[in-house]
């Protein structure tokens, strides 16, 4: 492994979101709500912190003691209320073996759109990652890789672009040609800068070569810290299902790798266990380049209606961590690089304080 200095880096995804309260839910749609469960809404927690979306999210108690979660899409983010349709036609066709949340309500009315959901106890993991919450979210996306897609998703192929057309294009570009510049007010990280400058041209063809990999597994396409609930045995189940598509068994798992690499585990067992069979390692850095443009690009865009300025700290953090598993695979460095006037950044060096000293990880089945 090659050694970084990097710049601390960190994000509380448990505070991410800027949701609106239950209260803005009219009376009408929670006793629509109400009926669908077959029991009354007496209660509604504060929604909770995580996430992105601007839709309440949170425990909903009803008359008869039992909880569920509860997603409610306002009409004013017409955009999210899809996506809940979405997530409702998959999980109704998710089997028991993939660990996830059961959908028990669906209700439109007046333009809002409502997703109940079995409540769970659980924890979101990755603070740090420990080798049991990674081995979990490994034995749940080889379950997934299992499930027989439904033909619904045939024309969805995997890409981190997959629903935006040509951004992915736009974005290799400004990569390549050294001109994406990223608004001061979304974050600054000078090692990503530098690297991203000296590695750029790399960067941009591993990502440009994302565009010829396929697969014919269902992905969940948003495998992050905050779309994860460990319950009480364990497993990892996997939340928020809008973004399926197709593609490589392996995708949506070697998307927390970067994080947990961070952390200081090492991450090259689970690249060798069975759910990468066939991956070289050229396919394997062209997804993660993939993930780092994307996370890179479209600064100057607007954010999607109710989406949080915390958002940019995600994509910031997320196009770290990728370019630093990229440069400890393919041995990048950066050189001493002007910071400012009569300031300079050291060549790239070990710094063991961005990484935690865990025992290698065993590879999974």
């Amino acid at each position: 492994m090659v050694g970084h200095r990097v710049a601390r880096v960190s994000l509380d995804y448990t505070k991410t979101a800027r949701r609106h309260g239950w209260s803005q839910v009219p009376a009408g749609v929670v006793r629509a709500l109400g009926q669908a469960l077959d029991s009354a809404v007496i209660h509604a927690s504060p929604p909770v912190g995580a996430g992105f979306g601007g839709q309440y999210a949170g425990d909903v108690r009803l008359a008869d003691g039992r909880r569920v979660f509860v997603k409610a899409a306002p009409p004013w983010i017409a955009y999210q209320a899809s996506c809940l349709e979405l997530e409702a036609a998959v999980l109704r066709r998710l089997p028991s073996s993939v660990p996830h949340c059961r959908p028990l309500a669906r209700v439109s009315r007046d333009g809002w759109a409502l997703l109940a959901l079995e409540h769970v106890d659980g924890t979101m993991p990755g603070f740090p990652w420990s080798l049991e919450h990674l081995d979990a979210v490994y034995a749940s996306c080889l379950a997934l890789s299992r499930v027989r897609a439904p033909t619904t998703y045939t024309e969805r192929p995997w890409g981190p672009y997959f629903h935006r057309g040509d951004r992915h294009g736009a974005d290799i570009r400004e990569i390549r040609s050294g001109s994406c510049r990223r608004p001061a007010a979304h974050g600054d990280n000078p090692w990503l800068d530098a690297m991203v400058s000296a590695h750029g041209a790399e960067l941009a063809d591993l990502a440009d070569a994302s565009r010829t990999i396929t697969g014919p597994h269902l992905l969940h396409q948003d495998v992050r810290p905050d779309n994860i609930l460990v319950d009480r045995r364990g497993r990892a189940r996997l939340v928020d299902w809008n973004w399926v598509c197709l593609g490589p068994a392996w995708v949506d798992f070697v998307g927390l790798l970067p994080m947990a690499h961070r952390q200081g585990l090492d991450v090259t067992p689970w690249l060798e266990a069975r759910l990468f069979t066939g991956a070289t390692d050229d396919v394997i850095d062209a997804v993660l380049a993939a993930i780092a443009v994307k996370m890179l690009g479209g600064q100057h865009e607007p954010l999607p209606p109710g989406m949080p300025e915390t958002l940019w700290q995600h994509k910031l953090l997320q196009a770290h961590d990728a370019v630093l598993l990229l440069a400890d695979r393919r041995g990048w460095k950066v050189r001493s690089m002007e910071r400012g006037p009569g300031a300079t950044r050291p060549e790239a060096t070990a710094d063991s304080t961005d990484r935690r000293s865990v025992e290698p990880a065993t590879a999974p089945a």
